[in-house]
């Protein structure tokens, strides 16, 4: 799959992940006695992690070869090179599709 390093959904997850963290890390630092460098290197240590966490799920996400879909009580699986991905399939031609709202699972995952 082709994520883009601006991603959404990705910097979402990381955002929700990193978040959560960084409560526990700064209610720590907030109520042990720490050094101020040591503070500070805590912070740049946490924010190393993120990024590199980042580009991990980023990697991870563009290798991905197929993802998962459930549209109703359906699941959907659609492989890299399915037709569906094929610039000579049109779909408008053959299937008529009606609007519904498609949850996406194990995407980034």
């Amino acid at each position: 799959m082709n994520v883009g390093f601006f991603n959404k959904e990705l910097l979402k997850s990381v955002s929700a992940s990193a978040g959560w963290l960084f409560g526990v890390i700064g209610a720590l630092l907030s109520f042990v006695d720490f050094k101020e460098q040591t503070k500070k290197d805590v912070l740049i240590g946490f924010v190393l992690i993120t990024i590199v966490f980042y580009i991990v799920k980023l990697i991870w996400a563009n290798l991905i070869r197929n993802a998962g879909f459930k549209v109703g009580d359906s699941n959907i699986s659609v492989r890299h090179g399915d037709i569906f991905n094929s610039k000579y399939y049109d779909n408008r031609k053959f299937i008529k599709v009606p609007r519904f709202k498609i949850e996406v699972q194990h995407l980034l995952y």
